[in-house]
């Protein structure tokens, strides 16, 4: 079975970009065009002669049928966009008629009216996928010249996108990197001063054993923590087992445990302390 031959005026795939040779002018679908819509490059004169037969929306040469200032403004709009590199929108063409005998535009008529002042003959159009091959025969432009007039650069330009948006990235990341370096070099000094008046960190003394009504208790004084260099009072954080709960140590009062709610009878837990607050006992 033959396999039926590509026709090189209908360019498929989802969202293709072309590039119109003869203005250097990017193209490609309207956002919002038909999921099904593919690309067919036509002859601009047979599609004109066709659409004239339209009196009442056809846009013809020396603005005939155009909305006021519509033409112009596409002409400006070409030039910025082949300036900017901005793709511009294609003409969307369908079949119309009792029984799409002829054609009409959906989108673009202006668009279509400057091209061909612009003298252009050969121009991609948008059409439905259903209507893409009876476009291309009426209407289409010899196989040979639209290949020449119009490139798909969709593959181009997306190796050139994904370049644009790496370097964008790393730029990005020397920016940050830079400003990182930046703080810390202004930071330096201070973090330097503070660190020459903090007082040398003293060694973590063993634990402890304290009696109790339970029996010896294990003490872990952790190391000492300065909350101010000026003050000389050196908290120690105790932790006793979990059903004692916690008590503090002052170094300079010596070590003694604080009541715990658990004990019983009003007895002292610690070297001879007080005995307990009976009102606080459970």
């Amino acid at each position: 079975m033959a396999t039926k031959k590509k026709d090189p005026r209908i360019v498929g795939g989802r969202e293709p970009v072309l590039r119109l040779e003869e203005e250097d002018l990017l193209m490609a679908k309207h956002p919002g065009s038909r999921a099904g819509d593919v690309v067919v490059v036509v002859d601009v004169d047979k599609l004109d002669a066709e659409l004239a037969k339209d009196k009442g929306h056809f846009v013809g040469p020396g603005g005939e049928g155009e909305i006021k200032g519509r033409v112009a403004g596409a002409h400006e709009f070409f030039d910025r966009a082949k300036r900017d590199r901005i793709p511009v929108h294609l003409t969307e063409v369908h079949l119309a008629g009792p029984k799409q005998t002829s054609v009409s535009i959906s989108d673009g008529r202006h668009r279509l009216a400057a091209m061909r002042e612009r003298g252009v003959k050969v121009l991609p159009v948008s059409v439905h996928r259903g209507e893409a091959e009876e476009i291309a025969r009426r209407y289409g432009a010899q196989p040979e010249s639209a290949g020449a007039a119009v490139t798909n650069v969709t593959k181009e330009l997306g190796k050139a996108a994904q370049r644009k948006e790496e370097a964008r990235r790393r730029a990005e990341q020397a920016e940050v990197e830079a400003e990182r370096k930046d703080r810390e070099k202004r930071l330096r000094p201070y973090v330097q001063e503070k660190r020459a008046r903090e007082p040398p960190s003293p060694a973590a003394k063993p634990a402890v054993e304290v009696p109790s009504l339970l029996g010896a208790v294990k003490i872990s004084a952790a190391p000492p923590k300065v909350r101010d260099p000026k003050d000389a009072g050196v908290e120690l954080a105790v932790e006793l087992e979990a059903h004692l709960g916690r008590v503090h140590l002052a170094e300079d009062a010596g070590v003694q445990l604080a009541h715990s709610p658990h004990t019983d009878n009003g007895n002292a837990i610690a070297h001879g302390g007080p005995p307990a607050d009976p009102r606080r006992l459970c």
